[in-house]
């Protein structure tokens, strides 16, 4: 009943929910909460897929948008996988550097990353993103470093030298500069600067985040980030496992990666902690 309501729209009023201060929080609530099939077809709707001239048009409004860029979000996380590489090539990426630079349109490049699964799109992102990754992490736009390495890893493009840049921008930002600072045990310790804060256990889950996504990477990557973290004391991996959620998965993952007689050990360990 709602699609059939918001199909029966016109055009500039169905523009108008997706850019107004109030409606496009109806948006949200939506496709949050109907099933998966009808949050597709509200997508499939809202971005005029059925009208390509307009669609282009309305897409690059909402982009750049305060409130209609919130939409695109949403939209873009309920359409199906074909219609979100698709909209990526045709859209995003003739404009990926700017659009990555603006600070509302690019969360909207960060759902796109988080979602597209065309090898060749990631390829193609990668390539005119990589000489400026550094410029948008300084720039606030840090999310976008995180989904490319996230798409990088999803499609097994650009693996290696995505990991290369993140690990570079990282030690320039913790002014790791010698070769002993920049080395992976000292970058890793620095990285994610474990400490007791009063009765609990903190990390900077920011920089975790990037070193698990570094982790899940394929072999031999992975082995970059997860050789230096198996080398750390129990003590240390205890209070990593008990820091955050973020510390709690790669402390699983680790585990993941133990010889079986070790995993037993741990995940017994890790058990009594849960």
């Amino acid at each position: 009943m709602i699609l059939f309501g918001i199909a029966e729209l016109e055009p500039t009023d169905r523009e108008y929910l997706l850019k107004n201060k109030y409606s496009c929080f109806i948006v949200q609530l939506l496709m949050a909460h109907l099933p998966q099939d009808q949050r597709e077809k509200l997508a499939h709707i809202l971005l005029e897929i059925e009208d390509e001239e307009r669609s282009q048009r309305l897409r690059k409004d909402l982009m750049i948008d305060a409130n209609g860029s919130r939409s695109a979000e949403v939209l873009i996380r309920g359409c199906s996988e074909e219609t979100v590489n698709r909209l990526f090539s045709t859209c995003v990426l003739p404009q990926l550097l700017d659009y990555s630079s603006n600070p509302r349109s690019n969360y909207v490049v960060q759902m796109f990353l988080a979602r597209i699964t065309d090898s060749s799109l990631v390829k193609s992102a990668f390539e005119i993103l990589r000489d400026q990754l550094e410029i948008l992490f300084n720039s606030n736009n840090r999310g976008i470093l995180l989904q490319m390495l996230n798409a990088c890893r999803r499609t097994h493009t650009y693996e290696e030298a995505c990991l290369d840049c993140v690990i570079s921008i990282l030690q320039h930002v913790l002014h790791l500069v010698t070769d002993e600072e920049k080395s992976m045990s000292v970058f890793i310790e620095k990285a994610l600067a474990i400490e007791k804060e009063g009765g609990r256990v903190k990390i900077n889950e920011s920089n975790a985040q990037y070193i698990l996504e570094g982790m899940l990477l394929d072999d031999p990557y992975c082995s970059v980030v997860c050789l230096p973290l198996l080398k750390l004391s129990v003590e240390t991996l205890l209070r990593l496992f008990l820091s955050c959620s973020t510390g709690k998965r790669m402390v699983n993952v680790l585990i993941g990666k133990m010889s079986k007689e070790d995993q037993n050990v741990w995940k017994s360990v890790v058990v009594g902690l849960e």
